[in-house]
């Protein structure tokens, strides 16, 4: 499938936005804490080139390799409250701070692969889709967590 240069250099930014925040989910697993702004800020940054993926169609591609989420824990600060639905009264559900992340880092692995194995408008299909399916969700649970974190704390709070 043929991709113009514009989809390429889209392809290339979300690319490493992307690497980037899974390099930092990663070294999460390994028990190095973040500043919460810090998180904050690379999860709007990768939120903002998903907003303006352009829309390709997918070939019959399939990533050979099914990514890995790494063991991502936050403690007394993983759990939270929230409601699926905001226009509908309901009760309030938990929601997981850790399972945010890890589902963020799962969708966009799966786009960097088909990336480094050169099928670039495969890549830009799969991050545009699991964005406006399933990742953004959790970006936007995990930022609103952690901006209470940050706010509360402080920004020299680490977590």
């Amino acid at each position: 499938m043929t991709v113009s240069i514009e989809e390429q250099i889209d392809a290339k930014n979300f690319y490493d936005s992307a690497v980037l925040f899974c390099k930092k989910a990663e070294s999460l697993s390994n028990a190095v804490c973040l500043n919460p702004s810090d998180l904050i800020l690379l999860i709007m940054q990768i939120y903002t080139i998903a907003m303006r993926l352009p829309n390709t169609e997918p070939s019959t591609w399939q990533a050979d390799e099914i990514p890995t989420s790494p063991d991502i824990s936050f403690g007394n600060r993983d759990c939270y409250w929230e409601f699926y639905d905001p226009f509908v009264l309901e009760e309030p559900v938990c929601g997981s701070l850790s399972d945010d992340l890890r589902s963020i880092f799962v969708d966009l692995s799966k786009g960097i692969i088909l990336y480094e194995q050169g099928h670039i408008a495969d890549a830009l299909w799969e991050w545009r889709f699991d964005f406006r399916n399933h990742w953004s969700f959790h970006a936007v649970d995990a930022i609103r967590v952690l901006n209470s974190i940050a706010m509360e704390e402080g920004d020299n709070e680490r977590i």
